[in-house]
């Protein structure tokens, strides 16, 4: 979990693998995620961030509120309360929910 770890730690873990997994408590998510966020938009150009629980809109007025550049993300969207009328663009692509693990890899191919 990213409060037992520095983020210096999990920057370096992070540009040694080419996958992370890091499991966010409950209680303390959204901090948590918007740490996570910002070591991640630091030390990368090109992040996918997968929207499992927020929908897009949520998510980039939480970017906006704390001033993660938002143009390094390419969002895929399968949040149940997502937003049907954004458009498909390269930086944004909903799909139908997070049990659709096929489309997601078809977005990612």
């Amino acid at each position: 979990m990213i409060s037992l770890i520095s983020t210096k730690k999990l920057a370096k873990e992070m540009t040694e693998s080419q996958v992370t997994l890091v499991i966010l408590s409950k209680e303390k998510y959204t901090v948590q995620k918007l740490n996570l966020v910002e070591v991640i938009s630091d030390n990368y150009k090109k992040i996918c961030y997968i929207l499992f629980n927020k929908p897009y809109d949520t998510i980039l007025k939480e970017f906006k509120k704390f001033n993660i550049d938002a143009g390094k993300f390419i969002f895929i969207d399968a949040s149940p309360g997502s937003d049907r009328d954004v458009t498909k663009s390269e930086k944004y692509i909903m799909i139908g929910s997070p049990s659709d693990l096929t489309n997601i890899s078809i977005e990612f191919s």
